[in-house]
């Protein structure tokens, strides 16, 4: 780090430290090290890591954050205008965000902020030039409509109100639309703006410090437990809960009675939410992938780790949120914190680079390929009839199924295997193990979440939603009439051991099993043979759409300098996306082999 960089990154520290000690987050300084290192180019400024000052254990508790050091929209210099405006999520906090940094010393949080970078390296702030890099990438074609729907968004949500509260925003030069855009990328990179938690930096599977906490802690206020925003909430889904007017269900569709088991009825949630269907896809439109509406509070890994756990000595109050360790850390070594299992797309996009031989990379598949894929091979208004089917009911049975999934693993450990492997085709082996084998790589932006994963698997939903739309009519009509069909057509998709039968004309032999769900046929399931042919096709289109080969980028990136570049982030991506789908040639071309032809 040049030595002007370095006195500054120093001065920094300083004025943050101090900010600490004031405002209740305290460190042990006996176990760990704030230092300042170079992150990017030296423009960016410098950013900030931590240490092992120590060997550091299990359970050892590294810092206390007070929930009054936690920057929200609830606390922030203009919660009020924002609760008026209604305005939540990444774009409420990212607006107070711009606000409190405006003040710049004045604000509560100015020693904070000066800490921060001025934005983040993402993609949208990238040259013409370091952006066609990305092309064929999962983020080549999302990088430009970002930024024109947040262009979009500031202009309709956030300069009216700035306009309308010229009192609050008398400094109109530091809120314009390149100051939202900076301020974006510190939340989107952050999840939250938790003072030294945010300084842990991420590293995969390989992280040594969680946050931990008695209980919770709220989003919006950052209260360890139950407040008033809870309460709020809890009015809001008692005036909202919906009631059924009616239990007059004739002449619905199966479809819709589905539904209503499933706790849906014509596009509207139980549980309190009134947007149609339609509003909700209106919705999703306009929604930058930049934004995962479910991950922009606290990340699935934080989640999970946000339990209960004794007192610790360090903390005086139990509003406080606590960086535990969870793995050990030798002295001399920086300490990780993880922002989660995520593809490299995301890593990019959200927080601006990328990681090799990332194992939760994954590639998206888009609609559009799969009914394309299927041209000529099934009746438009059968794809239109399942697809509908997939998204009104079976898709939130996948989805409920894998978070299920997720909760016997954390409470159970790894569930032993119920697949006999020895009374399975290979096929059918490989293919149904899809289902359970990738829900812990799965990550994409995509609303269905269609993707292959690193391994070249294809994800849970993509790999139930082909075997839907192959499903014959008699099978297909059994699951439209009760979702508990659904949910164990699903589960067998998951245990690999089931075979569905080829279609026979009506008879008596085929009345026997008419309306029930196949279980384990012998021989090779043609079903099985048309989903792994579709997913070969989606994996060699997508394939072309990069121009360059793998061992060219991979001589690309190793000729280039150490240290991080626009350009090594983009080669990762693009080498990590083609190994992936070229691994799911490999594993779907031996099972789309035509019937009667030698299997290699």
């Amino acid at each position: 780090m040049p030595a002007t960089q370095e006195n500054e990154a120093a001065r920094k520290l300083v004025i943050l430290e101090d900010w600490f000690k004031n405002h209740g987050v305290i460190y042990d300084e006996h176990a760990i090290q704030l230092k300042p290192f170079v992150r990017g180019a030296v423009a960016d400024g410098p950013a900030f890591g931590v240490i092992a000052k120590t060997n550091l254990v299990e359970r050892d508790t590294v810092c206390t954050i007070s929930k009054d050091a936690v920057l929200s929209v609830k606390n922030c210099g203009i919660a009020d205008i924002i609760e008026e405006a209604e305005i939540g999520g990444v774009f409420g906090l990212a607006f107070a965000l711009m606000y409190e940094l405006s003040l710049g010393a004045r604000s509560p949080w100015g020693g904070y902020l000066q800490s921060l970078p001025p934005r983040e390296n993402l993609p949208m702030f990238w040259s013409d030039q370091d952006l066609e890099e990305l092309n064929g990438t999962d983020l080549g074609d999302d990088i430009v409509a970002d930024k024109a729907l947040l262009l979009d968004d500031y202009e309709t949500m956030i300069l009216p109100i700035i306009n309308e509260h010229p009192e609050a925003f008398p400094d109109k030069s530091l809120l314009t639309f390149e100051h939202f855009l900076n301020a974006t990328s510190l939340v989107t990179s952050r999840a939250f703006q938790v003072p030294l938690a945010d300084i842990f930096n991420h590293k995969t599977g390989a992280e040594h410090v969680h946050f931990e906490t008695d209980t919770d802690v709220c989003p919006s206020c950052g209260a360890n437990g139950p407040c008033w925003c809870t309460a709020l909430d809890d009015e809001e889904d008692e005036d909202g809960n919906w009631e059924d007017v009616s239990d007059d269900d004739e002449g619905e569709s199966d479809t819709n009675r589905n539904m209503k088991n499933i706790g849906i009825k014509n596009g509207v949630e139980v549980n309190g939410t009134t947007e149609s269907e339609d509003e909700e896809d209106e919705v999703e439109e306009r929604t930058p992938s930049l934004y995962d509406p479910d991950e922009w509070v606290r990340d699935d890994e934080e989640e999970e780790d946000l339990e209960s756990f004794e007192e610790n000595p360090l903390a005086d109050t139990n509003d406080v949120l606590e960086m535990t360790v969870v793995r050990p850390c030798k002295i001399g070594e920086e300490v990780f914190n993880t922002y989660g299992n995520h593809s490299n797309a995301a890593l990019l996009n959200r927080y601006g680079f990328a990681e090799e031989e990332n194992p939760f990379d994954a590639v998206k598949v888009s609609m559009e390929d799969i009914v394309m894929s299927l041209e000529g091979k099934l009746p438009l208004k059968r794809i239109q009839e399942r697809q509908n089917f997939w998204n009104l009911v079976a898709r939130r049975v996948v989805e409920d199924f894998l978070s299920d999934n997720d909760a016997d693993s954390e409470s159970e450990g790894e569930p032993e295997s119920e697949n006999d492997e020895d009374n399975l085709d290979d096929d059918e082996t490989s293919e149904g193990s899809s289902v359970a084998a990738s829900e812990d790589e799965e990550d994409s932006s995509s609303h269905d979440n269609f993707h292959f994963t690193s391994t070249g698997q294809a994800s849970p939903t993509l790999f139930t939603f082909l075997h839907i739309l192959y499903a014959d009519p008699n099978l297909f009509s059994s699951l439209d009439e009760d979702v508990e069909k659904v949910q164990r057509y699903v589960a067998q998709l998951a245990s690999g051991g089931w075979t569905v039968k080829a279609v026979t004309p009506a008879g008596k032999a085929n009345r026997r099993v008419r309306g029930k769900i196949p279980v384990k046929a012998a021989g090779p399931s043609p079903l099985g043979r048309a989903v792994s042919s579709t997913l070969l096709w989606l994996a060699e289109k997508r394939s072309a759409r990069h121009t360059t080969g793998v061992q060219e980028d991979k001589k690309r990136l190793r000729a280039l300098l150490e240290g991080p570049s626009n350009l090594r982030w983009a080669l990762i991506l693009r080498i990590g996306e083609k190994a992936a789908l070229a691994q799911a040639v490999k594993r779907y071309s031996s099972f789309a082999t035509p019937l009667g032809s030698k299997r290699r």
